[in-house]
């Protein structure tokens, strides 16, 4: 679980301001702690903004289609969303993607 707006925030690559829009506009739910899910929504949201999409557009689709809950269905079927960022994937492997290099990957 994901205990504060401010984390889920940092999670989906997002301001907190933007997160209490979309808070705001019934993208997300008020309460927290916060779910994997709700980190991907940010996401999808930030995607569609940057497309030209209103989040009163996104609202009305979402109210009226399920539209960000089918396309979380479409890209993780069997509700398999990723608890860790990217970022603290890597830190939880003592990595960096800096050290894998081009060089360093088989050929395809």
């Amino acid at each position: 679980m994901i205990p504060s707006l401010e984390e889920l925030a940092a999670r989906a690559g997002e301001t907190a301001e933007a997160v209490r829009e979309c808070q705001n506009a019934g993208l997300l739910r008020a309460d927290e702690p916060f779910s994997p899910a709700d980190a991907e929504r940010v996401r999808l949201i930030r995607f569609l903004r940057s497309r030209g999409f209103g989040l009163d557009v996104i609202a009305r689709a979402d109210a009226k289609e399920g539209l960000l809950d089918r396309f979380l269905d479409l890209l993780f079927p069997a509700g398999r969303i990723p608890e860790h960022a990217l970022a603290e994937g890597w830190r939880r492997v003592g990595s960096t993607p800096s050290s894998f290099s081009a060089s360093s990957r088989p050929p395809v």
